[in-house]
């Protein structure tokens, strides 16, 4: 859990808590660079497909650095993989508070929004996410991304889109998310609801 869930932890805990630190004492510069380390081992982890141990390293980079702006961003993406959406939107807009120029993670925003949407309904969700990967693309212009972050952000866009059920909107994003990466949207239930919806002749 995020921040070791939060509980009071026991006399033993805080005792491997304290070895944990003076270790990493001893073989960092600083506690901010040791917690840059075990971050970047989370996403490691999380992008092999080992969510359980990216939080465990999460966990540890939070634990040295509270201000670790990665650490909170790996607890949205793990919270968000456990379809825990609001805890997955704290913890995004905790990353996005400690590093404001992260402009990628606006995308990840967005979908905890969107996916929020799908259990509360409001409407306000898809309309922030929109503004939110807009917002993306316009600063990203000026800090060059990876090629699947605009294909996410154009993808994400055709969906909330669909939604708002604008459909040449979302049929203009489909194009552009798999002009980006191929097949970028390919099983998406709002896809289907698009071809449904507004079929291309």
């Amino acid at each position: 859990m995020p921040q070791y869930g939060g509980v009071k932890k026991t006399a033993q805990l805080l005792f491997y808590d304290q070895q944990f630190l003076t270790d990493c004492d001893s073989k960092f510069p600083d506690r901010k660079e040791a917690a840059a380390y075990f971050q970047a081992k989370g996403w490691q982890f999380l992008q092999s497909g080992d969510p359980n141990t990216a939080m465990k390293r999460f966990n540890q980079a939070w634990l040295l650095d509270s201000t670790n702006a990665g650490a909170y961003w790996g607890f949205g993406a793990v919270t968000g993989q456990r379809q825990q959406h609001d805890e997955s939107l704290k913890y995004l807009l905790l990353s996005q508070r400690y590093d404001s120029t992260n402009k990628r993670l606006l995308v990840d925003i967005a979908l905890s929004r969107l996916n929020r949407y799908s259990g509360n309904k409001q409407v306000t969700e898809v309309d922030q996410a929109i503004k939110e990967l807009h917002l993306f693309l316009v600063d990203s212009m000026n800090t060059k991304q990876h090629v699947s972050a605009y294909a996410n952000a154009y993808s994400h866009l055709a969906g909330a889109y669909t939604i708002k059920q604008d459909y040449a909107m979302a049929w203009k994003y489909v194009d552009l998310a798999n002009q980006s990466v191929p097949r970028t949207v390919r099983d998406e239930l709002w896809y289907k609801q698009l071809k449904r919806q507004s079929p291309r002749k």
